[in-house]
């Protein structure tokens, strides 16, 4: 992998003025942020107009619990980045494709086992939070849409973490901008034409985070690496040993920041 291809938006971070690299690279993360925050809003406008207090009620319940669960693995995925940015930083291409397909099957991992657990577990946990019972169906109901939808969640946030690593965060910003505009249109269509309740709201959140990841996956392979993935091998116990102390340092310094900063959206 070169440090920039041409039109794949990716940038060497350690070339250049420091605080002008920082500015633009950081400019795109704060937009997404904002605009993040904005069609939350606006998710929760429909389902309060369209669908009634008690569903907006139901919604807003679940949000300590989806803060909990997808906030750690929005935080385990940008972890998962970090040792692509160092070996990008290096120029050591062995190294990048290493962490690369070493992250990825731990996100495999991680989709599979907190899919299972927290769609089982979803009633018990609003049950320990207290969920009142008038609108205690319709929050497991909208929760384990959410929580089916885990494997979305981490190929965006894994996709669009390896792009930031490489110093490309604006097309994650640009899919997640359409993802957004998307998530709105498909919230009034499932709950208004279609008559769903709560869990069209979780399935057009769910669908419109699977789009912006399958376009920050499609943007890697054809504009970064420019070929399609290539059928690799697990992982060696050498490559696990070579490559677990700096996940360890990785996930220690920003999870707690990036989890904490990060809303998951309704």
């Amino acid at each position: 992998m070169d440090e920039k291809k041409p039109s794949s938006g990716t940038t060497d971070l350690t070339t250049g003025r420091p605080l002008w690299r920082i500015l633009v690279f950081a400019l795109p993360l704060v937009l997404g942020t904002v605009f993040q925050q904005l069609y939350s809003f606006a998710d929760t406008v429909i389902v309060g107009r369209c669908l009634g207090t008690d569903a907006l009620a139901a919604v807003g319940s679940t949000y300590s619990l989806n803060f909990l669960i997808l906030g750690f693995i929005q935080g385990a995925c940008v972890g998962f980045g970090i040792p692509v940015a160092e070996a990008f930083g290096a120029k050591n291409r062995g190294d990048l494709h290493r962490y690369l397909a070493n992250g990825a099957w731990l996100c495999v991992a991680v989709s599979v086992v907190f899919t299972i657990l927290t769609t089982l577990l979803a009633a018990p946990l609003l049950q320990l939070i207290h969920t009142p019972d008038d609108i205690f169906a319709d929050a497991v109901k909208y929760v384990r849409v959410i929580f089916l939808g885990i494997p979305a969640t981490v190929l965006y946030n894994y996709s669009a973490s390896v792009l930031r690593s490489l110093g490309d965060s604006k097309h994650p910003f640009y899919f997640l901008l359409g993802a957004s505009i998307i998530n709105i249109g498909l919230d009034w269509a499932l709950i208004v034409p279609v008559g769903m309740g709560v869990d069209g709201a979780a399935l057009a959140t769910v669908v419109s985070q699977l789009l912006s990841g399958l376009l920050c996956t499609w943007w890697f392979f054809a504009k970064v690496e420019g070929k399609r993935p290539p059928a690799s091998p697990l992982p060696t116990a050498s490559g696990w040993r070579s490559s677990a102390c700096p996940w360890g340092l990785s996930i220690r310094s920003p999870l707690s920041a990036r989890s904490s900063c990060r809303t998951p959206s309704t």
